[in-house]
């Protein structure tokens, strides 16, 4: 599992790396998605614009505890099978 998280914001972006960071969920600075290994070439069009790297389990877990949402409602409230 990849971390990502946008580090610059939104001025002076290039629009086809504007629209890159949109469809991968990055529309503010210092938003952080979870993205599988095999979608790794997504990021490297914005590279510059982001910091990414590999997430180890405990990190993982405490994040989605922290912040997690899905179907924009928080983790608490959805059973997760870890």
């Amino acid at each position: 599992m990849i971390a990502v998280i946008r580090i610059d914001g939104r001025i002076g972006v290039e629009k086809s790396k504007r629209e890159a960071m949109e469809r991968l969920l990055l529309r503010h600075k210092y938003n952080c998605i979870l993205l599988p290994e095999k979608e790794m070439p997504k990021v490297f069009n914005i590279k510059d614009k982001v910091m990414y790297g590999k997430i180890d389990e405990k990190t993982l877990k405490m994040l989605l505890s922290a912040r997690g949402k899905k179907n924009n409602k928080p983790l608490a409230a959805v059973k997760m099978k870890w």
